[in-house]
């Protein structure tokens, strides 16, 4: 390590101790707003509790000494520096909905046994700050960047990243930056990640047995319980455990629960799509739907069932499909295509292709460089399975926070983020700031 940097990085770790106690107090005004997807109103495009956290950390980023905007009423940058052009550091606000099985109040910032619970903690209130006391730090460094450096928070980013459309509606993408809303170390790749709808109908009263298939779906997690109601009125819940939708494998899907008891029915016609439905599913790399497919660079298929609905003589179901980063998806969707039963329409709900970044860009190896100096880990660019803004934001890469070998937390009860691994992803983005600021 140079002179330099290792006496920039002890001296980051000093300011980290003396302003811990601001950090907490400040997330913790953050967590407490609920800010899940709402109805429109005037000047709040995802709800009023997004638009109450965008002011709020303007309000904070405007304390801290820096400036700051609420862009086209999506998204909330804080700005170190003077300039037109930019480096970006994109996270978000909006979380997804807190749900039951919490041991202690999602919108309360608790810290219990040296860890953090709240929904944002990791998802991605707590990392999105983290930069922004790690902008901080060097404004009390007086360490001024070459080009400014935005915070930007964004509020839409778990229902569809509409914000990044808004805000560049109204500003330019950065000439660089990073999304702190994935895993280190910082990612080159992201795979495609299509959605899809399959709807298929019954002949004559093959379904007349069921009056409804009901729970909480989302495509955003593998779910965790489903209701099953027979027409005669009796009822049987499946109960499973929940997982985010990009990790299937650490979950237990209810609805393959319900598949594989239903697939021993009387029924022929339910019996047989059943037996389809658990078949193809519970396999999570889609060899039964014929769409495995495998590269060096990012690895399996991998598929996740993530709704079920009837609706008169018709199954409806939906899932997605992350797919290596050598594939096109037209040929996932033929194969597809050949592997759904028959009486079945196909849907393509929603298509994001995948994301390269050239993975020997200097500026990757600026934040490879904080990571590796910070953990003492390998930093060698990854891929990811993962959705991020930087499939909509030019010019960005994934960066953290979790670290190898975490998963799953998010999109869950109980989110947590140790408290060690806060402050490491503090020193991580300051470093890495740092870089930034001097060399690029």
């Amino acid at each position: 390590m140079e002179e330099n940097k290792l006496e920039i990085y002890n001296t980051i770790k000093k300011e980290i101790e003396l302003i811990k106690e601001e950090f907490y107090k400040t997330l913790k005004e953050i967590i407490e707003i609920p800010s899940e997807l709402g109805k429109p109103e005037e000047n709040a495009p995802f709800g009023k509790y997004t638009r109450e956290a965008l002011e709020k950390i303007l309000e904070i980023g405007t304390k801290l000494g820096f400036k700051g905007k609420i862009v086209n009423n999506a998204m909330t940058y804080i700005q170190y520096g003077e300039g037109r052009e930019y480096i970006g550091v994109f996270g978000h606000l909006d979380v997804v909905r807190a749900g039951d099985g919490w041991n202690t109040n999602p919108y309360e910032l608790t810290l219990k046994d040296g860890v953090f619970y709240g929904r944002g903690i990791l998802d991605n209130k707590g990392p999105i700050l983290a930069n922004l006391f790690g902008l901080y730090i060097l404004k009390r460094l007086k360490i001024l960047p070459k080009i400014p450096i935005r915070i930007i928070f964004g509020s839409n980013e778990e229902n569809g990243s509409n914000d990044i459309d808004l805000y560049l509606q109204k500003e330019k993408p950065p000439v660089f930056g990073y999304t702190p809303d994935c895993k280190y170390p910082v990612v080159y790749g992201e795979r495609g990640v299509v959605r899809i709808k399959v709807t298929t109908l019954f002949e004559n009263k093959e379904l007349d047995i069921i009056k409804k298939i009901g729970g909480e779906f989302s495509s955003s997690f593998i779910p965790d319980k489903v209701k099953l109601v027979y027409k005669n009125k009796e009822e049987k819940i499946y109960k499973g455990k929940k997982s985010p939708s990009n990790a299937p494998e650490m979950g237990t899907n209810a609805i393959l629960l319900m598949a594989r008891d239903l697939r021993d029915s009387d029924n022929n016609s339910l019996s047989k799509y059943m037996s389809w439905l658990y078949d193809s599913f519970s396999d999570y790399e889609g060899k039964n739907l014929g769409i495995r497919f495998e590269d060096l660079d990012s690895g399996v298929t991998q598929v996740s069932l993530t709704k079920i609905k009837k609706e008169n003589k018709k199954i409806e179901i939906q899932f997605s499909s992350r797919y290596p980063v050598t594939i096109k998806e037209e040929e996932l969707i033929r194969n597809l295509k050949n592997n759904i039963p028959k009486n079945s329409q196909m849907e393509i709900i929603k298509s994001m292709p995948s994301v390269i970044f050239p993975k020997d860009d200097k500026r990757l190896k600026l934040l490879q460089e904080a990571y590796e100096i910070s953990t003492g880990l390998d930093g060698s660019p990854v891929t990811t399975t993962g959705a991020t803004y930087a499939r909509k934001m030019p010019n960005i890469v994934a960066f953290g926070p979790s670290f190898p070998g975490q998963k799953g937390i998010a999109h869950k009860e109980n989110e947590y983020m140790t408290e060690e691994d806060l402050l490491k992803n503090l020193e991580i983005y300051a470093l890495a700031l740092y870089n930034l600021s001097k060399d690029i």
